[in-house]
């Protein structure tokens, strides 16, 4: 069966590579957002699928606006694709591309839908605590992530797990339930499941503010942010005038006698006092210094303990997802 393949993150590729793999499937074409600038150097980066895919010579689209490229539309049907496959590809398929597939375009998403549609599942499922979540392969509608479900797939969520590993184990089983459910509908096994859409949840893009770390809150929500953000954007705090990144937290209920955001030494742990409970740290990085432990931190910044984080009012812990809209 022939796949077009659409995606742009590791995670995408990690899913690429298993369809290269499989041997009843042939991928003849890949779509992916155009370079960007990114880095330190500010140099143009290709998207791990396309270095992927141009590695193993197959043909690649980088659209600016696929809706609108006329000449990209009419090139994507002349491959003829069977299936249309899209994760993480970072923009809206109108009806003139969903059209194209012989049998179905599909889409791998980062939760168990209804739950957590839109940009971020992953990062809003360790955001609200959940203990669980997975994927779900949906026949793709012009609606965000309204289309009905093929299969679904269930993930435990560990206590550190954060965004970086959850996608970790996530692209592990992406593949192989994609060609899986790939493979029983084109022998007619396995039929279309509509969604609840009363259940629906709404999930929004994750920028750098949201790493922001107020102090004034609970610090089990915190740590949920924490892992949310993780490794990127990242968590932040602002400590003399300095942006510091929190690379390794963990927390504990006991709530301290200080103000939130003051920094304590616990017989050698670095807490730092919350609204309710404290956070444990351990590894940091000081604006474009390397990352070290909250140890040697103090070997440097020796008048860190008992000095406090700045609590800043502009920023919020605004949720990164909201319930469906009455």
């Amino acid at each position: 069966m022939r796949l077009a393949f659409f995606g742009t993150p590791a995670i995408a590729a990690r899913v690429l590579a298993d369809c290269l793999e499989a041997a009843d499937f042939d991928v003849v074409c890949s779509v992916t957002q155009p370079d960007r600038i990114a880095g330190r150097g500010n140099r143009l980066m290709e998207s791990p699928v396309k270095q992927l895919a141009a590695s193993r010579n197959i043909p690649v689209f980088t659209p600016e606006k696929p809706g609108k490229d006329t000449g990209f539309v009419e090139a994507l049907r002349s491959y003829e694709p069977d299936f249309l496959v899209v994760i993480a590809y970072g923009a809206i398929l109108p009806r003139a591309i969903l059209d194209i597939p012989r049998l179905l375009p599909i889409n791998i998403h980062g939760s168990v839908l209804p739950a957590y549609r839109g940009a971020s599942p992953i990062q809003s499922a360790l955001d609200d605590g959940e203990i669980e979540t997975g994927i779900t392969i949906m026949a793709m509608s012009e609606g965000m992530d309204e289309g009905d479900m093929l299969c679904v797939k269930k993930i435990p969520i560990v206590r550190d797990e954060t965004a970086g590993t959850l996608f970790e184990k996530m692209g592990e089983l992406a593949g192989p339930t994609l060609l899986a459910t790939l493979r029983d509908y084109s022998r007619g096994l396995i039929a279309p499941i509509p969604q609840n859409h009363a259940l629906a949840t709404y999930t929004r893009k994750v920028g750098k503010h949201d790493g922001f770390l107020d102090f004034r809150e609970d610090a089990r929500r915190l740590y949920d942010r924490y892992r949310a953000v993780s490794p990127s954007p990242g968590a932040w705090g602002i400590w003399q005038g300095k942006q510091l990144r929190f690379e390794t937290l963990s927390y504990s209920p006991e709530t301290l006698v200080c103000p939130p955001g003051t920094i304590m030494d616990d017989t050698g742990i670095i807490r730092i006092a919350c609204g309710e409970g404290n956070l444990i740290l351990e590894r940091m990085r000081i604006e474009w210094r390397r990352s070290v432990s909250a140890r040697d931190f103090l070997c440097g910044y020796r008048d860190f303990v008992g000095s406090a984080f700045h609590i800043d009012g502009k920023y919020r812990l605004e949720p990164l997802s909201r319930a469906h809209p009455k």
